[in-house]
């Protein structure tokens, strides 16, 4: 029976073992990967940019993601990686009406039919 003033006598033991052995898993260190320098054609199968492309758009969310950890992406935890993906989603946001402008010479409604007309909904 175990001690009623213990909250678990075998998890305490483990973390003793633990602690005297110094059992720890090995840390791996893995080279830092530079996108840039994949092939210009693999660049664009993937991510359908040209390098020159990815440099471009970098410079210009920048300043909206300066404080992004610059740690290797691969010991990140996933609320780090959530909170890097909405701060680059909404820089992009940010951009959108620099890059994309509908017509001025159609009402807005007109624009809309014809995009669902030729989405084909």
């Amino acid at each position: 029976m175990a001690c009623p003033f213990e909250n678990d006598p075998v998890d305490e033991g483990a973390a003793l073992l633990h602690g005297e052995l110094n059992i720890r898993r090995e840390m791996v260190i893995r080279p830092h990967i530079d996108v840039l320098a994949f092939p210009d054609n693999y660049l664009f199968e993937r991510y359908r940019f040209t390098p020159q492309s990815i440099i471009y758009i970098h410079n210009l969310i920048r300043p909206y993601i300066c404080n992004i950890s610059n740690r290797n992406a691969e010991h990140l935890s996933k609320a780090t990686v959530c909170r890097a993906v909405r701060k680059v989603c909404l820089a992009l946001k940010r951009l959108l009406p620099i890059f994309v402008v509908f017509p001025g010479h159609k009402p807005v409604r007109a624009i809309k039919e014809e995009f669902h007309r030729i989405a084909g909904e």
